[in-house]
């Protein structure tokens, strides 16, 4: 079966590309140039182009929080019904289209920026499962250890 889309040998090119380059995006400007430019023209289809440009750029020199907004925008733009998680004032939201599909209060998932990571808030949230599960007489055996 093979893929009928109009842009879809300048996305084998361009796939071909990075497996050549070993991944490197910079030696594929070309062909993601000659890609974005098809994608634009092709009201039918969306490739994806920016969400995966900017997450092999990032992968390349992953941010502090392992390039997760990259690669999420990337999945939900994969979505055939479209995307179900979207970012909207820096928080992962569910759009409002698919909160349906959903067993939650609320459309807002958690902040796009990951908490900061300490032994305090560790322990902080220990002690909420701790809590919430109902443990008596529970005493940590160890200490997470948390790169600093």
């Amino acid at each position: 079966m093979g893929d009928d889309r109009k842009c879809s040998p300048l996305l084998s090119e361009f796939y071909g590309c990075l497996g050549r380059s070993g991944r490197d995006i910079s030696q594929c400007e070309r062909e993601l140039g000659a890609l974005g430019q098809c994608a634009e023209t092709d009201k039918t289809e969306n490739y994806c182009v920016g969400e995966m440009s900017r997450l092999l750029r990032c992968t390349r020199r992953p941010d502090a929080g392992g390039c997760a907004k990259e690669f999420i925008m990337f999945r939900e733009c994969h979505r055939p019904t479209g995307a179900e998680i979207i970012i909207k004032d820096n928080m992962y939201k569910i759009s409002g289209e698919h909160l349906k599909k959903y067993n939650v209060s609320s459309e807002t998932i958690c902040p796009v920026a990951a908490p900061q990571r300490d032994k305090g808030a560790i322990m902080a949230a220990v002690d909420k499962l701790r809590t919430a599960c109902g443990f008596k007489n529970f005493e940590e055996k160890f200490a997470p250890k948390v790169k600093t």
